[in-house]
């Protein structure tokens, strides 16, 4: 369930004397004294389900479940070292969506504040499990067509972004939601693949990691759905948004290794099951349909490395 308010034109109200906080408390617009903007006046403001103000209230920090030698499968350290680069770009996302229109929309940023920090400690935590067997992990440096993307991300883009979503106005929020939705469900599914194969302490740390998805992947749902149903504008916002973006990307590049992470990851009928569910939530109310998730890890499958034809020589020599 969602509402709209809609906040008086202060150029046409009465005049008054200033609301103390008290007194304005039950006056749209105001909170504890203040003046409680979301964009444009003229604009209603959006407020789903989701309960904010408690998420930000119940940011918990760091993961405290210790890993121990021997709880993570060697075959899966370097899934779990890319998913450690996924969460470690969590910045790059949150300058994106604030550097647009969506920074003026107050529930969202105050959402996002939290979020940035969780994310923050989920990559803490990922990075403290591999290196207990290990070197701490590191970024890899981008290579070939992937240093001009990281170029253009890191230089030119945080120009044309403001300008874009200036222009676009309210409807680019409704793109940024159904990105970041996409984007957390997508984080979900990995995670659930891999805690099967852990145990111990490693194990206790990715099932609370899981659990602290859960609001995240809630929060930019329900603001997404809210937002797609409302307006054909928005829903056309929302598949310009998704129409070529991969929602994998470390910190909006490319990674070394991420078509064999996407692979090993995602590549059992049921992990892929999961993500084309996870994807569909949005897709549903999307024109065309687009699952991103699932489209980035076809594409991995698609460009595995065909296995070695053996040359009369290796044959010889193998016999």
């Amino acid at each position: 369930m969602t509402q709209v308010h809609k906040q008086d034109d202060p150029s046409t109200a009465a005049p008054s004397t200033p609301p103390t906080a008290r007194s304005a408390a039950d006056e749209l617009g105001y909170r504890n004294g203040h003046v409680y903007f979301d964009g444009d006046p003229a604009h209603a403001v959006l407020h789903t389900d989701f309960d904010v103000a408690a998420y930000t209230r119940q940011a918990k920090g760091r993961i405290r479940e210790t890993p121990g030698p021997g709880e993570l499968p060697d075959a899966r350290r370097a899934d779990l070292a890319f998913l450690w680069r996924v969460e470690n770009g969590a910045i790059s996302e949150l300058r994106e969506v604030i550097s647009s229109w969506t920074g003026v929309e107050a529930r969202i940023t105050a959402f996002l504040a939290t979020w940035a920090f969780e994310r923050h400690w989920m990559a803490v935590a990922i990075r403290d499990i591999l290196a207990v067997d290990g070197d701490a992990p590191t970024p890899l440096p981008p290579r070939g067509l992937d240093r001009a993307r990281s170029a253009y991300v890191e230089k030119i883009l945080p120009l044309v972004t403001p300008v874009v979503g200036f222009a676009i106005r309210e409807p680019i929020t409704a793109g940024h939601m159904a990105k970041m939705a996409i984007h957390e469900g997508a984080l979900q599914v990995a995670y659930e693949t891999l805690l099967p194969e852990l145990s111990g302490g490693t194990y206790a740390a990715v099932a609370e990691l899981i659990e602290r998805r859960r609001p995240m992947i809630a929060f930019f749902r329900a603001e997404a759905t809210a937002r797609l149903a409302r307006s054909p504008q928005e829903r056309l916002a929302a598949a310009w948004a998704l129409a070529n973006w991969a929602p994998l990307r470390v910190g909006g590049v490319g990674d070394a290794d991420a078509r064999r992470s996407l692979r090993s990851l995602y590549g059992s009928a049921a992990a892929q099951s999961a993500l084309a569910a996870s994807d569909a939530v949005i897709a549903d109310l999307v024109p065309g349909r687009p699952t991103p998730s699932l489209r980035s890890v076809r594409r991995a499958l698609r460009h595995a490395a065909p296995a070695r034809r053996p040359t009369p020589a290796r044959r010889a020599k193998e016999s």
